[in-house]
């Protein structure tokens, strides 16, 4: 008997505990309903700035000129959604801008004049979302260029164009395939908690013990959908034959299911059912409910699902956070944009099924129609507006879809550890068998190897990696951000529609998550998955947000921070757990996470911004020090800099309805003459930069969707402008690009183009903003404030001879001094500023060149406990090359900052071998020049065989 129970507890912690193991972090959402919006400020919040951008005429175009003129313009092969890179590609002293175009190609221009570099433009058989980043994946001592694509690789190219055969392959996810059984608009047992209840096991046991007796031995009451069956098949032959045909058109390309349930009423009486089935997200239907979603049976069926997801990890009691990190019904959600329309979205597609069934009953009756006629029917069929019903004004009324391609992901779960890469069925080893997984010049999905039980989710990668090294191995890490989702695009196609299945709902599987490679062996270290939800829902588990990375408890390890589309905030530690406090919710987070200490405490600060218009502040705790709604949407990642000369840092965001914000870093308020407010939305990331020198004032630079570029004064709020007259939602970036003492500007298009603009400001290492994120983690404008650069006499070009060079450097760090509290009373306060620790090496040199020597070093690293001025010395190449010397520093919260400049060595030594060749002849000229000259003078050879004769 003893046995029994131990065999049956074993079973009972298998069935239903496990599943806590291998859930993801938050509670699966099916739908709205499935959210607890009670008491959570931010979810209760919808766009509320609905005013109108300013007219052209209302725009003072020219009110402060700052003196900036077009360099030049080039046309790359398609859009440029994400920022490009600046960097000395092949280390000669000449910038290259590596510019990552939308669909196919990685191209890189001559910063100078903006021609093609050679070996240039790259091709890959995908579309990109992701700015490219520089590692050192192939060991040979030159940086390649790596770009993560949308359907989940990550490419690495050398510099010259060349793309190594090396790839890393995000693993599709593995799904139960009915996880969404259960959760209907209640689904909720409120008489346990989520966790710590004793009976959790045994109460699911007995609630599924309940439901399989009650299968055996009852009949339930059968389900609309099942009386729906039972009606089409007591119909004659030509009766079903002509109903089916009906229902065809209801049906859409992608539907697995020919019945459907009336969905719940909403509060108002009006149907939640979507606008137009057919034209779901994600290519699916809502029309196949889930078994025991209704009726007596729906609380058993929801037992095991609701012990199956945990609670949400670290809610501390102290913290004023949000609520809604639970699953439960949404009792008054106020209405939003999100919402309104679907009474009469739904009529519209009403209406259009009618028209449809007259196009099916003119079919049966065999009429001859003419292709002109044919395609006048075209006006009826659906045209994919489920998305546009769906969203919130702000993102409809100036067409903001239409802008994102792909706008639907898909969600994310742990992957089989003996799989470290996607088999299809092939040898990735063998590249010449990579060309099978394409047709012509699209990428193809293999196959997915579905199971009875699971179905496995096709990756993408929407948003641009993170390379840190997490755990302080010395390796390296690549830090991915995925969307697992069944492309709708693909999965139109019959052909791949048929690999998934009948049964395959492509709408139900919407996912995210962090997966982690070693870049040293290019094998998962890791993976954790945080959200899953389906395409019906407003809460998405989409993931656009980048991951920051940063030491924000100062306990010298790394923490992932990263947004969701379902609205949490995650914190996770260096082996991908949740840290306690963490996650908190909010609207849909779209943008990068800001980290910084804007307020001056010593510690980290992370701020986020929401397609709700909510702003918020958090230490790193999960506690929130200040939230404020600014109205529109906070699309992009947020920058932080002192932009008025005050001594404090300010937080620089831009909105969908057009403002540019700055926010004090301490309160949250709007600092003077802000926000300023352009003629269109502002969907990039801005740039803070010294433009003008006499000024304690910086600029802020973005572009608007009304074509212009935005230079404001963060002092006065005055503007100057340029008319480009195209949008972008690419970060401008700084730097100097031709050598001249001038700071330039970069700015890419949604058109194709790649604009230089010169500026009369002066260069300085710390005013260059050379990619979206300064080093890995870094959105502070470093110039005056905390950065390390190296001093004019050593970045000054030159050839450089001997063993050594010696580099010298200065450390900048102006940030107000914080002291940490006295461990008892007495004892003198420590400062928590510092120490800096500071690394010079030599990149693009290889690595034969460099054990030539009988020290084979390729830099130093040293710590320092104050700024000031020093200096270190490293070897040189022992061949003639050039080099880039790059100079990184990470302060106490391993905040990255970096310098880099080009040398070259001995490449001038012919110089020295023309005079080693000349110099001798040269002497013995002059000494023969110098012997005195007389004709009385008798050789002694001479006069000694006349004194003989």
């Amino acid at each position: 008997m003893s046995h029994f129970k131990t065999i049956l507890l074993q079973v009972v912690i298998c069935t239903y505990l496990f599943p806590l193991v291998c859930a993801q972090l938050s509670q699966p959402i099916f739908s709205d309903e499935n959210i607890d919006t009670r008491g959570n400020k931010f979810l209760s919040r919808s766009v509320g700035d609905l005013r109108q951008p300013k007219e052209r005429e209302e725009i003072d175009l020219f009110a402060c000129p700052v003196n900036v003129e077009l360099s030049w313009m080039t046309e790359v092969s398609s859009s440029v959604y994400s920022t490009p890179l600046i960097t000395d590609l092949f280390s000669d002293g000449a910038k290259e801008i590596i510019v990552p175009s939308f669909v196919h190609y990685l191209e890189t221009l001559e910063a100078a004049d903006g021609a093609v570099a050679s070996g240039w433009p790259a091709f890959h058989k995908s579309s990109t979302h992701a700015s490219p980043l520089l590692t050192d994946i192939d060991y040979d001592g030159v940086q390649d260029i790596s770009i993560a694509t949308y359907d989940g690789e990550v490419l690495f190219f050398k510099d010259n164009g060349e793309e190594i055969p090396d790839r890393l392959y995000v693993p599709r996810l593995s799904v139960r395939k009915n996880w969404f059984k259960g959760l209907n608009p209640d689904h909720v047992d409120h008489s346990h908690p989520d966790v710590n209840d004793p009976n959790i096991g045994a109460e699911a046991a007995l609630q599924d013990a309940k439901l399989r007796q009650a299968r055996v031995h009852g009949v339930p009451a059968p389900t609309p959908a099942a009386r729906k069956r039972r009606s089409s098949d007591v119909q004659e032959g030509a009766a079903k034959e002509e109903a089916d045909q009906l229902a065809a058109p209801e049906q859409g390309p992608n539907n697995s299911s020919k019945t459907q349930e009336k969905p719940p009423e909403d509060a108002k009486g009006g149907s939640q059912e979507p606008a137009d089935k057919g034209a779901e997200p994600g290519g699916g239907s809502r029309d196949q409910e889930p078994s025991g979603g209704s009726g007596a049976d729906s609380k058993a069926g929801r037992r095991p699902q609701e012990e199956a997801e945990p609670k949400q990890p670290g809610q501390a009691e102290d913290a004023p956070k949000p609520s809604g990190t639970l699953p439960a019904v949404a009792a008054e959600e106020p209405e939003s944009g999100l919402e309104s329309g679907s009474n009469s979205s739904t009529t519209v597609s009403q209406q259009r099924r009618r028209l449809l069934d007259v196009t099916a009953a003119s079919a049966e009756n065999k009429a001859e129609l003419d292709p002109e006629a044919e395609e006048s029917f075209d006006v009826f069929k659906d045209t994919g507006d489920y998305e546009e019903q769906h969203l919130e004004p702000d993102y409809m009324d100036d067409g903001h879809m239409h802008d994102f391609p792909y706008d639907d992901d898909d969600y994310y779960m742990p992957f089989d550890d003996e799989s470290k890469r996607r088999r299809w069925g092939k040898d990735f080893d063998d590249m010449d068998d990579m060309d099978d997984f394409w047709d012509d010049e699209d990428f193809m999905e293999g196959p997915h190897g579905n199971s009875p039980t699971h179905v496995m989710v096709d990756p993408h990668i929407l948003c641009t990696p993170t390379i840190a090294d997490l755990d302080g191995d010395g390796h390296d890490e690549m830090i991915i951000s995925v969307s697992y989702f069944y492309d709708r695009e693909h999965y139109d196609h019959s052909d791949h529609k048929m690999e998934l299945g009948d049964d395959i709902d492509i709408a139900n599987y919407v996912a995210s998550g962090i997966v982690v490679y070693e870049l040293h062996s290019r094998t998962i270290k890791w993976s954790q998955h945080l959200d899953l939800s389906t395409d019906f829902t407003k809460y998405r588990a989409y993931i656009y947000s980048s991951p920051t990375v940063a030491d924000i408890d100062r306990d010298g390890s790394l923490e992932i921070i990263v947004g969701t589309s379902v609205g949490f905030l995650y914190v996770l530690d260096s082996k991908g757990e949740p840290r306690e406090g963490w996650p908190v919710q909010m609207g849909e987070i779209q943008g990068q996470p800001l980290v910084a200490d804007v307020n001056g405490d010593g510690f980290l600060e992370i701020f986020v911004g929401d397609t709700r218009g909510n702003s918020a502040l958090f230490n790193y705790k999960g506690h929130e020090l200040w939230e404020r709604h600014v109205g529109g949407i906070i699309a992009q990642m947020a920058t932080a800099g002192d932009i008025n000369g005050d001594g404090e840092l300010e937080i620089v965001f831009g909105t969908g309805s057009g403002d540019i914000h700055a926010v004090n870093g301490k309160t949250g308020q709007e600092v003077p003459n802000f926000p300023f407010r352009t003629g269109g939305r502002v969907m990039a990331p801005v740039l803070i930069v010294k433009l003008l020198e006499g000024t304690r004032a910086q600029h802020l630079v973005v572009s608007s969707f009304d074509g212009l570029l935005y230079m404001v004064d963060g002092l006065t709020g005055c503007a100057d402008t340029i008319d480009v007259g195209e949008t972008s939602y690419a970060m401008v970036l700084a730097d100097d690009l031709n050598g001249n003492g001038r700071l330039d500007l970069v700015l890419s298009t949604m058109n194709g183009n790649v604009y230089r603009f010169e500026t009369a400001a002066p260069y300085h290492p710390m005013k260059v903003w050379s990619s979206e994120k300064q080093g890995r983690n870094n959105f502070v404008a470093r110039y005056g404030i905390e950065g390390v650069f190296a001093t004019t006499a050593s970045r000054v070009p030159r050839d450089v001879r001997g063993q050594n060079v010696n580099i010298r450097f200065e450390i900048v760090d102006n940030r107000p001094p914080a002291l940490a509290p006295p461990a008892s009373p007495g004892e003198e306060q420590k400062s928590l500023r510092g120490p800096y620790s500071v690394s010079v090496t030599l990149q693009g040199v290889g690595v034969e060149e460099m054990n030539m020597g009988d020290q084979p070093v390729i830099g130093m690293v040293d710590t320092y406990t104050a700024p000031g001025v020093y200096e270190l010395s490293i070897p040189c190449p022992r061949t003639r090359s050039t080099a880039t010397i790059s100079i990184e520093m990470t302060d106490e919260s391993k905040v990255l900052f970096t310098d880099s400049f080009s040398l070259s060595f001995h490449m001038h030594f012919y110089r020295l071998l023309k005079w080693m060749l000349i110099l001798p002849f040269a002497m013995m000229a002059a000494i023969v020049l110098a012997l005195p000259s007389g004709n009385e003078a008798v050789l002694p050879s001479y006069a000694l065989r006349t004194h003989d004769a």
